[in-house]
């Protein structure tokens, strides 16, 4: 029988956890930004969680369970990891991590993209004005 290895268990229990708080956030009606203010955890690191890229520290955990008025016994209920015995979660959750890799490398392209191009707009207004 396939035994999944304990840092696939953990990944996906990180990624499980992202959706939570994401869910909850959004019911709220929140950025990550607004998210980040009522919790004083920088909009970064919220997203880095919902997006189960890394685990967060208890404290952490508790201060966003807090800002977001949940109980935090509602974040985790009914959380379980895999047993091991379905490869298949393990490949979701690997695929899923994959893809959000490549979209946030891809707008990381983009967005330095965009300010190339805005930095040259300002250049040749800037010498068309001189």
């Amino acid at each position: 029988m396939y035994q999944m290895p304990p840092e696939d268990l953990y990944a996906y229990a990180q990624v499980e956890m992202g959706r939570r708080i994401r869910r909850a956030r959004k019911a709220l009606g929140w950025t990550q930004e607004e998210l980040g203010d009522a919790s004083g955890i920088d909009q970064t690191r919220i997203s880095v969680f919902e997006r189960g890229r890394k685990s967060m520290h208890l404290r952490t955990f508790l201060k966003l369970a807090n800002a977001l008025d949940v109980d935090p016994s509602e974040l985790v209920r009914g959380l379980r990891l895999p047993r091991g015995g379905d490869p298949r979660e393990v490949a979701m959750v690997r695929e899923q991590q994959r893809y959000e890799a490549e979209v946030e490398a891809t707008m990381t392209e983009a967005n330095e993209r965009l300010d190339a191009a805005r930095a040259g707009h300002h250049r040749r207004i800037a010498e068309i004005a001189g």
